[in-house]
């Protein structure tokens, strides 16, 4: 059975690369996006087991897209893999607060972002 993913960042190019790399898998189906606002239509309409949530992004943040997966009743059951481009974030420690279950910095490889979604698979069964 395929994984749904659910990727949201504004770098258009990276959700590409993401998308190909785990779906060559053949163990992913992965939807991407690069508008926020449409974070919580999207949760609904796909039922993701992960979101991969990109933190720094222009106009909505991650956080404020963090705020919106929690109020939603079926968002607030996803769990969500912060992602950054900064390698000492100071606002890591907030990301975790605001309830994501794991943290990676780009650049990511295949393998790095293969193992933590499937750590958070697990956890959640």
């Amino acid at each position: 059975m395929k994984r749904k993913i659910l990727a949201i960042d504004d770098e258009k190019d990276f959700l590409k690369i993401l998308k190909l790399n785990l779906e060559q898998t053949g163990n992913y189906e992965v939807i991407t996006s690069s508008d926020v606002g449409d974070i919580v239509r999207l949760i609904n309409s796909s039922r993701p087991d992960v979101i991969l949530l990109d933190i720094l992004m222009p106009g909505v943040t991650g956080f404020e897209a963090l705020d919106m997966i929690n109020s939603d009743p079926v968002g607030a059951g996803t769990p969500v893999i912060a992602l950054s481009a900064l390698e000492n974030d100071p606002d890591k420690l907030t990301a975790y607060k605001k309830g994501v279950v794991d943290y990676l910095t780009k650049p990511i490889s295949k393998e790095d972002v293969i193992r933590k979604i499937e750590k958070v698979i697990e956890a959640k069964q």
